[in-house]
């Protein structure tokens, strides 16, 4: 009897299924990613905009790229995430920090580098491109007198910024105009801005 019950077990045994043990699990190869400059941030993104050609990304190390779906190209370090791009995507404008303060630069998305547009002021940002790319519009401060304001700047070679107001007011006196507390001014029209301060609302018609 003990004869014929083991066999039947084994029988058991080996005409039963079980289900198949779970296969090992494969660890996945992390992707390399494109190192960051550790100084001044972690790699954050502030700023970001799709164009034609890509995205452009600003991080908090202020580093500026594009990437084209191939890779990130960087285009330039020390960037303030304050850009502007152009109606049809090819060409921004953005502040870059320097020794002295800040500068603003012209950059094509198809050139090998920008153009340092303002190296007579010694603080430019807030840029914004006119509708038609024909003028450039910025908060900024330097020269003679050294009074911040708003200045606009004919994008033709040659031409230089011409401050648009507080001419001759220093910040804080009777008459004095508050700055964007927004990233930017805003084009109203091919040849006004308007922009939000902490004093109101303002628009000015340039005239450069």
């Amino acid at each position: 009897m003990r004869f014929t019950a083991g066999w039947m077990l084994l029988g058991c045994m080996a005409a039963c299924s079980y289900p198949p043990a779970p296969a090992a699990r494969s660890t996945p190869t992390p992707t390399p990613r494109a190192s960051r400059p550790a100084v001044g941030g972690d790699g954050v993104v502030t700023f970001r905009a799709t164009v034609p050609r890509g995205v452009l990304d600003v991080d908090d190390t202020g580093t500026l790229t594009l990437d084209d779906g191939r890779g990130a190209r960087v285009l330039d370090r020390d960037v303030i995430a304050e850009v502007s791009v152009s109606q049809d995507g090819s060409t921004i404008a953005y502040p870059r920090r320097t020794e002295l303060g800040t500068a603003l630069v012209l950059r094509a998305l198809d050139a090998q580098e920008g153009r340092v547009l303002t190296a007579g002021l010694s603080v430019a940002d807030r840029p914004a491109l006119s509708p038609d790319g024909a003028l450039l519009a910025f908060w900024g401060s330097g020269g003679q007198d050294n009074v911040v304001g708003m200045y606009v700047l004919a994008l033709r070679d040659g031409a230089s910024p011409v401050r648009q107001n507080n001419r001759g007011v220093r910040a804080g006196g009777a008459g004095f105009v508050e700055p964007p507390i927004e990233r930017s001014f805003v084009f109203d029209g091919p040849r006004a801005v308007r922009w939000i301060a902490a004093d109101g609302a303002h628009r000015e018609e340039l005239s450069p």
